[in-house]
This record gives C-alpha cells, structure tokens and sequence, in this order.
C-alpha cells in the first residue's frame, strides 16, 4: 500500500511483477494468494484514497530470469542484504548502496509498523535507529 501511495502521488499506475516460484509454461501467472491479498486490500476503506482513483492491477508473477528489471531488482536486494548483514557484523562494507543512487526503502522496525524512505544509500538510523 504504502508503493501504491507513493506512486500515485506522481500520477503513476504502479504494476507489480514478481518471478514465480512454480514453474509454468505461460508467459505471466497470477498466484491465488497474491489475488486474494490484493482483492482484499481493495476493500480496505483507505484504498480509494491511497491509490487516488487510479486503477492498479493485480499482481503478475513470470518465469524467474525473464525480465530485465526483476535481475535488478535481485541485484539491489542482493547489495542491501549483503551491506546490513556486514553492517551488523561490524565488518567493512565492500558494497555501499550509496553507489544504487536514490532507491525506495521499506521495512519493518521492532514495534512491528513499517517504514519507509526514499535515499540515497541504506538508511540504517532510519531503520534500526529505533531499536
């Protein structure tokens, strides 16, 4: 919800694509629990005013590897996990997300709500700041 927002806001029809865990022979699938989540959000009364009216369809998933943006996606997952895994260690960083540029952040904080931050490397006071 908090993407559809923030896309909106922008005048953006958010689409979200995810790679598949089952293997299929059709080019995009739409997995039952990922229709149910989002059908479901739809009817949570705040919806109409996160998504401003635009309309946001549901989630696709597609054979891993098959689209460009979800291997960069992996990729910025892959320097995230990787910088507050050494982070947490207390061991240098050899991949700063700083050099990603600006990216989105989402994450859950201890008292169980999520935030979220859009900046230019990982945003850790943000985040653990609150432990």
């Amino acid at each position: 919800m908090a993407v559809i927002y923030a896309a909106t806001k922008d005048g953006i029809q958010p689409s979200f694509v995810f790679d598949s865990e089952k293997a299929s022979e059709a080019n995009t699938m739409i997995h039952g629990w990922a229709r149910d989540t989002f059908h479901g959000s739809q009817l949570n009364l705040l919806y109409a005013f996160l998504s401003r009216g635009i309309e946001i369809p549901e989630p696709t998933f597609v054979s891993p590897a098959s689209r460009p943006c979800l291997e960069v996606a992996d990729f910025v997952s892959y320097v995230v996990a990787r910088y507050c895994f050494r982070k947490l260690k207390k061991q240098s960083i050899d991949l700063d997300p700083k050099l990603l540029g600006p990216v989105y952040y989402l994450a859950f904080v201890p008292d169980g709500d999520v935030v979220h931050s859009m900046s230019t490397g990982y945003p850790w006071e943000y985040f653990f700041g609150r432990m």
